[in-house]
C-alpha cells in the first residue's frame, strides 16, 4: 500500500478550536479518503479520521505502521502548505 497523493487545506484558526486543516489522501491511485482533520493538541499535531454525526470513525488505519504513514504524509504536506491567514493578508 502506498499513499500516492495528499492534499491539505488549512483553515483560519479560531480561538478555542483545535482544527488546523482538512486533508485528503489517495491510496494506490485507487482509493480516496476525504475529511481527515489535522488537529492541534497539547503534545503537537494529531489526526482525526473522518467520522459520522455520532462520532464513529468511517475510515481508520488498523495497524500502527499505517497510522504512522498517514501522519507523516499529512503532517509533511501540512508544513508545506501556506496558512490561510497569510493569504488573506495579501
Amino acid at each position: 500500500m502506498e499513499i500516492t497523493s495528499v492534499r491539505v487545506h488549512k483553515v483560519s484558526v479560531r480561538e478555542g478550536s483545535k482544527l488546523r486543516a482538512y486533508a485528503e489522501v489517495t491510496i494506490d491511485d485507487a482509493v480516496a479518503i476525504h475529511g481527515i482533520k489535522v488537529l492541534q493538541g497539547d503534545n503537537g499535531l494529531y489526526l482525526g479520521m473522518p467520522s459520522d454525526k455520532t462520532k464513529h470513525d468511517i475510515a481508520h488505519p488498523i495497524k500502527q505502521e499505517v497510522r504512522t504513514m498517514f501522519e507523516k504524509a499529512i503532517f509533511d504536506k501540512y508544513e508545506e502548505t501556506e496558512d490561510v491567514a497569510e493569504k488573506e493578508e495579501e
